[in-house]
């Protein structure tokens, strides 16, 4: 194994953070790697021993159910946010109300006076 393999190893384990298994198997692979390939190899089979794959999976597995869930919901129309994503009417009616209040505000820099009354001070 030579140091660019070990680079690339190290590279795809490195987004653990420093309390994790993946840590210590960078520091395992790092440090006796100079102490030869065989070392290096024991140490890096030992470390992905302990490491918690089925755990792993089970927090993919449960992120995944929890993604089709939310996008489930976003689907449907009984809840809100299916009722905003999916219909239409209600799409055209914020994007009518919307156009009006944008052309109001339009006229209302145009000609303030007309909207606000003029102040009187004593």
């Amino acid at each position: 194994m030579d140091k660019h393999i070990l680079k690339e190893m190290t590279d795809m384990i490195s987004y653990r953070g420093p309390d994790d298994e993946g840590f210590a198997l960078i520091s395992a692979s790092k440090t006796l790697f100079a102490k030869g390939k065989d070392s290096c190899v024991t140490a890096v089979t030992g470390q992905l021993k302990q490491v918690q794959l089925a755990s792993t999976l089970n927090k993919v597995d449960t992120i995944a159910a929890n993604l089709a869930w939310v996008t489930g919901q976003m689907t449907s129309n009984d809840n809100s946010i299916g009722l905003l994503l999916n219909n239409r009417k209600l799409y055209d009616n914020l994007d009518n109300a919307t156009t009006t209040i944008d052309s109001i505000l339009v006229d209302v820099k145009k000609n303030p006076r007309k909207y606000i009354p003029p102040i009187k001070i004593f």
